[in-house]
Formats: C-alpha cells, structure tokens, sequence
C-alpha cells in the first residue's frame, strides 16, 4: 500500500498583492533568488504586472559573476559533498556544503543537494528556501522541482507538492518518481481514477519502476480489475522477486477472487523473506485456539506488532488490524493502562 497524502479543495488563485508582499519578504531576508522565484510566479499569472517585470529585472541586473576558478580547498569541499551524498550521510552533506553554498550562491545543483540533506534532516523550513531557490535558477532543472514536491509532500502541504511535481514534469515528462508521488496524493484524496493514471504514467515513462506496478495494482484493485492488480503484482515481482509489500498486496488479490492456497502461499513467502519476530503471533495463536478469533485486534505500534509476522497471521485468520495513533495511548486506554 503506498504512502498517500491528500489533495486540498481548489483555492482561489492568488492576488497580485499577495505575490508582492512574499517577494518583499524575500528581499529582506536577504535571499534575491527567492523574490525573483515569486516575481516569476506572478509574472506567470498577471503577464503584464509591470511591477513585477522591473523588480525581477533589477535582481538579475544585480547578480555578480560566478568565479572563474574554484580554489583547491573549494574542490576539496566538493569532492566531500559528493562522497557523502553518495552514502547518504546527510549530516556531513550539510557541513560540507554550507559554505559554498554561501561562496557559490547561483549554483542550482549545490542549493538542490544542500536542500535535499536539509529536508531529510528535518530542517524543512531551510530546505524548501534553498530548493525554490535552486528552481528560480535553473527553471529547467527537473531535480530542484521534483525534491521540492517530496518535501512540500513530507510537511503535508499537498498542493504544493502537485504543483512543484507539475513543474519537474514539465521540465522532464519522463520523471517517473514525479508521476508516482502525483499518483500516491490521489490516492488519498481518494480520486482512484486520477491515480491510476498517474501511476500508469509511471510505469510508462519509467518501466522497471518497481512502485509504480505495486501502486498501479493497488489502484486496478480498488476499481474492480482484479485479474489487472494481479498482472501488475506478477510484474513488480518480476522486477524485485524480494518485495514484501507486493506479496501482500498479491494475497490480497488472490483471497478475493477465490484462491485461498496461493494466497497463502504468497505470505509465507513474505515470512521467508523477512520472518521478524514471531513470538507475538504465537502467543495470539493460543490464544485464539483457547477463546476464538476475535472479531478486530486494537494495539499500539510497537515493533512486535507491527512485525511481517504480525501482518501475515492477521492476513491469514482473516482478522482486521486496527492500530492506534503513534503516542496516543488513551485510544486504547483500558489495555494501555496495564
């Protein structure tokens, strides 16, 4: 099941004023690029906005030349940058690139790799300032628009997220992650036909993207094709035979139309690939044995029972799993009170 998140009601478009008054306050936190990002946007939307037109002008105009040459120090830094994002040590991203950030501001993808590690960070605040800088830019530069959606979508501002998502697509409609993220907030907003076409984008622009046939299945799935859910499950695991989601979702299919044993069959493939800690579903197992199958199971998230083999004996008795709010005990405060 993908990770979803939910469209808001359209609003309705914004003024000119409002385009104004967030540029001005771009200015005077000493950040030009993010002005000239909203004059751009407003430009966009009121094409004959004079104002606007002059002010964006005057911050190209003002902008200094880049260096010609980096120093051996800088290019030592560089190089630090790029090793650890290449093992994802976000931390040392952010050491390293702080200050050519500040050295070579008008640089699209070092403010895209800084934004990136800040988001992951939690620092999204800074992230999102950083990667629509890198946009206003590059505006061709599909990597900040599309790191910028995953953020916007990260702090739940899903508007946002579809927009930047749109942007990166139009700078590369074959930014498959983009169509797949665009089809995951669908989801949620429960417009499973929109989604089903994001995610059939997906797979078309990018074919071996495993998600997207796993995402696209869920989608067949919940409009009724169940012999296509289970076409696009086949194909996902052909791509990653190890792909525990899938195996689920694949179960899930096979129990409604019928086919008990291979249903089975497909979950204990997912306690051969990951068994995780069975002890919990033992206990339960007794337990059932001794008082019957209850008719839902409330719990909290604890590892034991957010196991793949807490899932698989839930899927297997055919017992509806309820978990409560992350630290939100009183939800189930008769048990949590023990």
């Amino acid at each position: 099941m993908p990770q979803t998140a939910s469209v808001p009601e359209k609003t309705a478009p914004r003024s000119a004023a409002t385009f104004l008054k967030d540029a001005a306050r771009f200015e005077r936190d000493g950040a030009p690029d993010g002005a000239a990002l909203v004059y751009r946007q407003l430009l966009a939307a009121y094409p004959k906005n004079k104002r606007a037109a002059a002010a964006l002008a005057a911050i190209i105009g003002k902008r200094p030349a880049l260096p010609r040459g980096r120093t051996p120090e800088d290019q030592d830094a560089l190089v630090a940058v790029g090793a650890a994002n290449q093992i994802g040590d976000d931390r040392k991203v952010i050491r390293c690139a702080a200050p050519l950030v500040d050295r070579y501001p008008h640089s699209a993808l070092l403010r895209t790799i800084f934004g990136v590690a800040l988001g992951k960070v939690g620092a999204r605040d800074d992230a999102v300032r950083h990667l629509q800088i890198a946009e206003a830019l590059r505006p061709d530069f599909a990597d900040a628009a599309y790191n910028l959606g995953v953020v916007f979508q990260d702090m739940d501002r899903r508007a946002e997220a579809v927009a930047a998502y749109g942007r990166a697509l139009k700078a590369d409609p074959g930014k498959a992650d983009a169509w797949n993220n665009i089809g995951a907030i669908m989801n949620l907003a429960e417009d499973i036909p929109a989604a089903h076409e994001a995610f059939d984008r997906a797979v078309t622009a990018k074919p071996d993207l495993v998600e997207a046939w796993n995402n696209r299945g869920h989608m067949r799935q919940l409009l009724g094709d169940i012999e296509g859910a289970i076409g696009d499950y086949q194909e996902a695991l052909r791509l990653d035979p190890g792909h525990v989601k899938v195996y689920f979702n694949i179960a899930h299919a096979l129990k409604l139309i019928g086919e008990e044993a291979a249903a089975k069959t497909c979950l204990w493939e997912v306690l051969k690939l990951d068994p995780g800690d069975a002890t919990a579903a033992r206990e339960l197992a007794r337990v059932m044995e001794r008082r019957g199958k209850p008719g839902m199971i409330v719990s909290d998230n604890g590892t034991e029972l957010t196991s793949n083999a807490i899932l698989t004996f839930a899927a297997e008795r055919d017992v509806e799993w309820h978990y409560i709010a992350p630290g939100k005990p009183m939800q189930n405060g008769f048990v949590e009170s023990f």
